[in-house]
């Protein structure tokens, strides 16, 4: 299970947003996005941002409207 965060940054990367974009977006540093996707990369044990939302999609975590821009 992801955190609300992981959630956030994952689905604004699905949608193609840059990690200072991420952060601008959810006021956080750039560094705090990149680690928050890393983490959920971590969580599911992939190496790959896209294969993380892949997961999350797949597990229900992130959903269409999670995707759509």
């Amino acid at each position: 299970m992801l955190t609300k965060r992981q959630k956030e940054c994952l689905a604004l990367a699905a949608r193609g947003k840059s990690d200072p974009l991420i952060a601008d977006i959810l006021g956080i540093k750039t560094a705090t996005a990149k680690h928050t996707i890393e983490h959920a990369r971590a969580r599911y044990g992939v190496s790959s941002r896209i294969q993380a939302i892949m997961f999350a999609y797949l597990d229900g975590t992130l959903t269409l409207s999670d995707l759509a821009d």
